[in-house]
Order: C-alpha cells, then sequence, then structure tokens
C-alpha cells in the first residue's frame, strides 16, 4: 500500500498530464476539484459525478473526472456596464 509521500502532488493545473484510464482516490479528486468530501459524495448521489468501485476502494477515472469538470464549468461573467448597457 503506498501512503500520501508517494502520491504525486496534484492540482487543479496539475492534473492534466494523466491519462484517461487513471484512477483516483476519493482525497485526490476532493484536493483537485476543491470539494469537500460530503459535496463528493453529494455529486455522486445525484448522478454528476461517475465513481468505480475496486474491491472496498472507491476510485474515480480521470476521464470521468475530466467530463465532470467540463460540465461544471460556469460561463464568464459579463461586466454590467455591458450587461446593463448604458449607465
Amino acid at each position: 500500500m503506498s501512503n500520501e509521500k508517494d502520491t504525486p502532488e496534484l492540482s487543479e493545473e496539475g492534473y492534466s498530464h494523466l491519462p484517461d484510464f487513471a484512477a483516483l482516490t476519493i482525497p485526490e479528486v476532493c484536493k483537485i476539484t476543491k470539494i469537500s468530501r460530503g459535496t463528493f459524495y453529494n455529486e455522486v448521489a445525484r448522478g454528476n459525478l461517475v465513481i468505480s468501485k475496486i474491491g472496498t476502494r472507491t476510485l474515480v477515472l480521470m476521464s470521468d473526472l475530466r467530463e465532470y469538470m467540463q460540465s461544471r464549468q460556469l460561463p464568464r461573467r459579463v461586466p454590467r456596464a455591458v450587461a446593463g448597457g448604458a449607465a
């Protein structure tokens, strides 16, 4: 079994090099997405995030995490001056 010291540093910017078949643990997914463990489970329950079970381990495939993150991206905000017309 590996420990956290063996796990490469992951951040929102630092996961793009991982192949689609890479499997991430719940703490790794929470760190990348900056969501809590509770929010993780809520997203799974809502069907927004797909998990895979291998034995007793709950894992998320990188391909599923990328799909989830793309679906969660919000459109850029339009400045009020442009959205509201002349001030």
